[in-house]
């Protein structure tokens, strides 16, 4: 089976518009889920946390289109809407665990680089 220049681009559109369609109406779905909870930190900050793989997750593996695309239209339909549904008594507690969750994934991608890196410096001086 060959595949044309038509196919490629109409999968390619497919799923990237698939995904910030997808992204958008997730991100429109938990900002309005949001809005009826008050005030409970440990809620909001597990759907927030718990919606971005969600939409991820179902984007790539239930609807086949692009799950980065998804997430990104999701955070900035968030960004721009879901900010004023999160109660303003959690909303500072809410950033400081996304920039602790932040701080933890930059950390772990340095260490995993630098494991990787240094394991390929050993075995190019040991093979000379």
């Amino acid at each position: 089976l060959e595949l044309t220049f038509v196919d490629y681009l109409s999968k390619f559109l497919v799923m990237s518009v698939g995904g910030m369609l997808w992204g958008f109406f997730f991100g429109f779905v938990v900002v309005a889920w949001l809005g009826v909870i008050f005030n409970d930190a440990l809620s909001e900050i597990t759907i927030t946390m718990s919606s971005a793989y969600l939409c991820f997750y179902m984007a790539e593996r239930i609807f086949g289109i692009s799950g980065v695309i998804a997430v990104v239209c999701f955070g900035l339909y968030f960004g721009s809407t879901g900010r004023t549904r999160v109660s303003p008594e959690v909303a500072h507690f809410l950033e400081e665990f996304w920039e602790l969750l932040a701080f933890f994934g930059n950390t772990l991608i340095f260490v995993i680089a630098g494991v990787v890196i240094g394991k390929d410096v050993e075995s190019s001086l040991l093979t000379g």
